[in-house]
Order: structure tokens, then C-alpha cells, then sequence
């Protein structure tokens, strides 16, 4: 009862993610997409089937990994830096474990989040991509779209492509690429912006920083460039990862550590304090 009560914070916090986790799952399992028509004349969707620049897996395992060394590099620096002979190694690598865990766990946590937002937009909207043709490959096209009925909203087609092809090919709006990218870059730039604040890789962290929104935006740009999603897909799915990292950095975590107020005893302090009996403003 003792070992509950010490970690129940812990274990809160691994149901909210597990339960997030669990929502994305189910929606991937079972989600279907609004079937939606489209105009005759609608060139938008006629565009050719092309490999992708940046694949799904590639995007996913980017996203989640490249955060790892660098919140663990910097929290390591911030709490060995404050450290002193007086501490224990035990004492210092748990402080450096436990804060590394809170702010990679809040965010999976917010990409969680980010990802259910996408995944409502995607099978609500049912927007078509831009390859949609191609891959769905109408077998009565032509007696539905007759040259003189050009604007004409048809929904009864029948696709003689793969259903699992078709079913993606109706997930257009918004892009899961753009969400996910820009949020763990955006998450990433505010986490380094407060932990980060050693003068001597100012310049070093800026680029860091730039470096990840340029990736996240070249990775939506392919997305356009492969017809995969359509420019506001992908507009959409930047804002979306955009606002989930601005909320979870904000509302739910606190990145703001002042190096000048907090003392070195302060976090010797923080370091033995169970992460669930720490405040709001806690690291």
C-alpha cells in the first residue's frame, strides 16, 4: 500500500498515456472514413501514384527517437552541472532518469493527443487525396461522368482498387506527417529554449533548433510533392502539432527552469522529492 501511495503520481500519469495510446489504437483498428463524393471536373484528385519521399514508419520512428538523446543529454548536463561532491552518483542518475522520463513521457503523452485530433479530422472530413483516382480506379467513371455533366457531385462509384489502398486514399485532411513533425519539433524547440541555457552552445542550440522546424517543414512539403495531401492537408496538420506542443509545454509541464533562482540546494531538494509530490512548477 506504502509502494502505491509513493508512485501512484507515476501510475496516474502512465494511465493517462496508456489510455491515449489505447484511444489511437482502436481508432486505427476500427475507424472508417466518411465517404465522401467528388466533382466530375475535379483535377485535385487525378493526380499519379507515386512513391513517398518520407514513409509512415520513417516519420513515426524519427519523430519518437530523436528526442530521446537529446531531452536526455540536456537534463543530464542541467542536473550534473548543479550537483556536488556531497551527492551521491545513485542520488544524481535517478534525478537525471526520473526528469528525462517525465518530460519524454508528457511527450508521447501530447503526441497522443496531437494524433487523436488528426485521426477525428481524417475520418470525419474523409477528404479525398490527391492520387485518389489512381488508386481507387473506377470501373463506371465514364457513365457516371459524361462529357456534358463536367460539375456534376457523384458519389456511387465503385472502386476496383485495393479496399485498404481506397480506404487511405480517403484519410487526405489533415496530415498525420505535418502533425506529428512539427509537433516534436515545436516540443523539442521550447524544451531546449528553457533547459538548455548554457551560454557556451547558444549559438549551437539555435541551429539545433532550426534544424528540427526545417525538418518538420520538409517533411511536409513531401507531402505535397508525392500527392500525398493537398497544401491545406498539410497546413492544417502544422497547426495541429503546433498547438498540442504549445499546450503540453505550457498547461501540463513546466520547461521554465531560472538557473539564477534556482539554487544547487533547491534541486538537491527536487531530486529526493517524489515526482507525484511535486508541484505544478516543478522540473
Amino acid at each position: 500500500m506504502s509502494t502505491f501511495k509513493k508512485h501512484r503520481g507515476l501510475l496516474l500519469e502512465a494511465a493517462c498515456i496508456l489510455s491515449v495510446g489505447l484511444v489511437v489504437l482502436l481508432t486505427a483498428i476500427f475507424g472508417h472514413p466518411y465517404q465522401r463524393g467528388f466533382f466530375c471536373d475535379d483535377d485535385s484528385i487525378r493526380y499519379p501514384l507515386v512513391s513517398e519521399t518520407i514513409t509512415t514508419p520513417q516519420v513515426a520512428i524519427a519523430s519518437f527517437v530523436i528526442p530521446i538523446p537529446i531531452i536526455f543529454a540536456v537534463e543530464c548536463y542541467r542536473l550534473l552541472e548543479t550537483s556536488t561532491p556531497r551527492d551521491s552518483w545513485h542520488s544524481v542518475s535517478r534525478a537525471v532518469l526520473r526528469s528525462f522520463l517525465e518530460v519524454y513521457g508528457i511527450f508521447v503523452f501530447g503526441s497522443g493527443l496531437s494524433q487523436v485530433t488528426v485521426d477525428m479530422g481524417k475520418l470525419t472530413v474523409g477528404r479525398l487525396r490527391p492520387h485518389f483516382l489512381a488508386v481507387c480506379q473506377p470501373d463506371n467513371l465514364d457513365q457516371l461522368c459524361p462529357s456534358d455533366t463536367a460539375h456534376t457531385y457523384i458519389t456511387d462509384i465503385h472502386c476496383t482498387g485495393s479496399p485498404g489502398t481506397v480506404e487511405e486514399g480517403r484519410l487526405s485532411f489533415p496530415s498525420g506527417h505535418a502533425a506529428l513533425t512539427f509537433y516534436a519539433a515545436i516540443y523539442v524547440v521550447v524544451f531546449l529554449r528553457h533547459r538548455l541555457y548554457w551560454r557556451a552552445v547558444r549559438f549551437p542550440n539555435y541551429l539545433l533548433q532550426a534544424g528540427l522546424v526545417f525538418a518538420a517543414w520538409f517533411t511536409s512539403l513531401s507531402r505535397v510533392q508525392n500527392f500525398m495531401h493537398h497544401p491545406t492537408d498539410v497546413l492544417a496538420g502544422a497547426i495541429i502539432g503546433t498547438f498540442w506542443a504549445i499546450v503540453v509545454t505550457r498547461f501540463v509541464i513546466n520547461m521554465k527552469v531560472d538557473s539564477e533562482q534556482m539554487s544547487k540546494d533547491d534541486l538537491r531538494s527536487l531530486r529526493a522529492t517524489p515526482t507525484h509530490l511535486q508541484g505544478p512548477n516543478s522540473v
